[in-house]
């Protein structure tokens, strides 16, 4: 029997409706862009390659831990997608990655597990 779904658009939706950014449905973690002004101040260390000290990334990995499993994939959203491509990439996770404002300048990260689009 398959687990039900809903679509990335539905999920990310019901991310940006809880305090925390963060929906899990299924086999997958939906992670919000900015919400707060916290979050924007965590906007440099995104651009320095340090998502990994952001509040968003700290919920995520603790939300993870609590389900006991791994998710098979991150859906993430501007902010979220920064940080879930960085969960993605610590943990061998498959990331797909909307209106991301990430890159790469020497172009040394592995990008294999990681699916980008515009518009979600």
């Amino acid at each position: 029997m398959e687990e039900p779904t809903i679509d990335d658009s539905e999920g990310l939706r019901r991310a940006y409706e809880r305090d925390d950014g963060l929906c899990d449905f299924g086999d997958a973690l939906y992670i919000a862009g900015t919400k707060s002004l916290e979050d924007v101040s965590n906007w440099p260390l995104l651009l320095s390659g340090r998502a990994h000290k952001t509040q968003r990334y700290r919920d995520a990995v603790r939300h993870i831990d609590a389900l006991g499993k791994k998710p098979k994939r991150l859906i993430g959203h501007s902010y979220g997608a920064s940080v879930s491509q960085a969960i993605g990439e610590n943990l061998g996770l498959e990331v797909r990655s909307y209106g991301t404002p990430a890159w790469d300048l020497l172009g040394t990260k592995d990008k294999e597990h990681t699916l980008r689009f515009k518009h979600w």
